[in-house]
């Protein structure tokens, strides 16, 4: 039998394998046809503890807040000016890990993580 797993599952998961309590750990994102970086991602507040309020125009008073546990993920995508530099940096450095992936699954995750980024409020986007 076959499991089937998003994008944005199967990613998370291969990152939250190599991360762990109170460290920045370093991920090249490749698209394997272009054989080329298509993002730099730096994984950092492992475990960190974020609180806040639902907002809804509807009932604002009558909602909960909401707590969990989450990691920050600060990337940056191949448009940086300065970007091959800091990816053959990175490649460089034995302690970064390459994700692999093809081509149409790298655009979909530089996507995730624009998007996901702009869920945060702006002074905490990297």
């Amino acid at each position: 039998s076959s499991i089937s797993v998003s994008l944005s599952q199967a990613v998370s998961r291969e990152i939250l394998s190599h991360v762990s309590a109170h460290a920045v750990y370093r991920f090249v994102v490749e698209g394997r046809k272009a054989c080329r970086p298509v993002a730099l991602i730096n994984v950092v507040g492992w475990n960190a503890e974020i609180r806040a309020r639902a907002v809804s125009s509807a009932q604002p008073d009558n909602l909960p807040d909401i707590s969990g546990r989450y990691i920050k993920i600060l990337f940056t995508q191949k448009d940086s000016s300065t970007f091959d530099t800091q990816a053959s940096q990175w490649l460089d450095d034995n302690a970064t890990e390459l994700i692999s992936l093809l081509d149409a699954d790298a655009d979909s995750l530089l996507r995730i993580l624009a998007e996901n980024s702009r869920l945060l409020p702006p002074p905490l986007r990297g």
